[in-house]
């Protein structure tokens, strides 16, 4: 993610990276705080506000923010952010994430 103020400096695909990662991450907090989880208590991330969605998060950028990241830069190196997020939703739905991540999220705790 780049440092704040800096995000003009940043090249195409590392704003398409970081603006899906947000994206992703935005949804994972969704979710975790509807089923009643503190956002604060991560495994594997320990810093920040958010450690548990982090932790989670990272579980699904490999099949749906890197890769729409991705393919946005790769049809239109010139695409910015808002193209890459739009493309992500596509594989939102594709991988059926919003009914996952839920089950997902049980499953790992209960393990």
């Amino acid at each position: 993610m780049p440092i704040p103020g800096t995000w003009h400096l940043a090249d195409g695909i590392n704003r398409a990276v970081s603006a899906c990662n947000a994206a992703l991450y935005s949804l994972t907090l969704s979710v975790v705080t509807s089923l009643g989880y503190l956002p604060q208590i991560g495994f594997i991330h320990s810093s920040g506000t958010l450690p548990f969605v982090f932790d989670i998060a990272d579980i699904y950028k490999p099949e749906v923010s890197l890769p729409a990241a991705f393919e946005t830069i790769g049809l239109n190196p010139e695409a910015d952010g808002k193209d890459a997020v739009t493309r992500m939703k596509s594989f939102v739905e594709k991988t059926s994430l919003m009914r996952r991540l839920p089950r997902d999220i049980e499953t790992l705790l209960k393990d």
